[in-house]
């Protein structure tokens, strides 16, 4: 982000490398994104975030605090500022906003007023700021950098900017104050109690944990479900498949209805079934036999057909075969069906 035009003013040049939307997520961010060189930076709350009103009324472009790094951008905005890896204005004015104190009795017997928070509410602060906060920062060099930072500060007022703000809130400046004079108390326990109100501690958590799973949700790669991970052509491929299983399956179906009906239009039947009563008692067909009504092939027709035309009966010795006139008495020799 280094500007090197030279026809306009530093502020502008400034005002240009900051707030013109070259924001970027906090979570989005490594050490290496960021210079290690002189330069100014801008903090502003991702758009939803807030903070509870005693402490002013936001900006309309969220931005919250305005700074510099007179050395390196990387150690001050990065280390100090986001992670708090060692003292950081802006780090601390968040978590006094946030309803964090530092662990009691940590700056007792100390002449610094610069408190840490302890190690968990630490972390619970840079995850905060992490899926809550968005920077922008830009390389300037050191001759203007002191008069641009005041100048923009005087003309945005950050809410979390102290020092040179018109508009610098009273209420954060309590609640720092209370996190020093909590710290500077004594305490054998070492026990850390919160005075501030926490209904929006737990709010800010809630926050946090909602903004992260969200955030890692669009981090993380999308899981398809199995079947869209699947080959269009092995789609294809397979309905094809299925779908000449189900035909094969109607055709086997259709041609096994169409035997059974042949069956049954095979199968022995009674005179009755195949000719009217007149045409019976013309062909002479239903008066003599006494055999059973539900007449059953005979195995040994064959046989008992043998012996019959052996016997004599009126059959062609040549054609070995029953003489139409004989059909009747044949069939009353086996038993045939009743009627015949």
């Amino acid at each position: 982000m280094t500007l090197a035009s030279n026809s306009i003013s530093p502020l502008e040049r400034a005002r240009k490398g900051l707030v013109y939307d070259r924001f970027r997520s906090v979570g989005s961010l490594t050490a290496m994104d960021v210079p290690d060189s002189p330069g100014l930076y801008c903090i502003r709350l991702k758009e939803g975030v807030t903070f509870p009103t005693r402490f002013g009324q936001l900006r309309q472009d969220r931005i919250i605090y305005i700074g510099q790094a007179s050395t390196s951008l990387r150690k001050r905005l990065w280390e100090q500022e986001l992670n708090h890896k060692s003292a950081a204005t802006f780090f601390r004015s968040i978590g006094a906003i946030l309803g964090y104190l530092p662990p009691v009795g940590s700056l007792y017997g100390k002449r610094t007023r610069n408190f840490r928070f302890s190690q968990e509410d630490t972390e619970r602060l840079r995850n905060w700021m992490r899926v809550s906060l968005e920077v922008s920062f830009v390389e300037f060099d050191t001759t203007h950098m002191d008069e641009v930072e005041k100048a923009l500060i005087g003309e945005y007022m950050p809410l979390v900017n102290i020092d040179h703000n018109p508009r610098a809130s009273n209420a954060l400046k309590a609640a720092r104050n209370e996190c020093v004079a909590h710290a500077q108390r004594p305490a054998p326990e070492g026990r850390h109690t919160n005075t501030f109100d926490p209904s929006f501690l737990s709010y800010c958590e809630k926050l946090v944990s909602e903004s992260g799973l969200k955030e890692r949700k669009q981090k993380e790669p999308e899981v398809k479900p199995w079947y869209k991970n699947v080959n269009v052509w092995a789609w294809i491929v397979t309905g094809v498949c299925i779908l000449g299983t189900i035909i094969i399956i109607i055709r086997d179906n259709v041609e096994d209805k169409k035997s059974r009906a042949k069956e049954a239009q095979l199968r022995p039947r009674s005179y009755e079934e195949i000719f009217t009563p007149e045409e019976a008692r013309k062909m002479g067909i239903g008066g003599h036999i006494d055999g059973p009504g539900n007449w059953k092939p005979d195995p040994n027709t064959a046989q008992k057909a043998r012996e019959f035309i052996e016997r004599g009966g009126n059959a062609d010795p040549e054609l070995d075969a029953i003489q139409e006139g004989d059909y009747h008495d044949l069939l009353d020799q086996m038993g045939g069906p009743e009627g015949f």
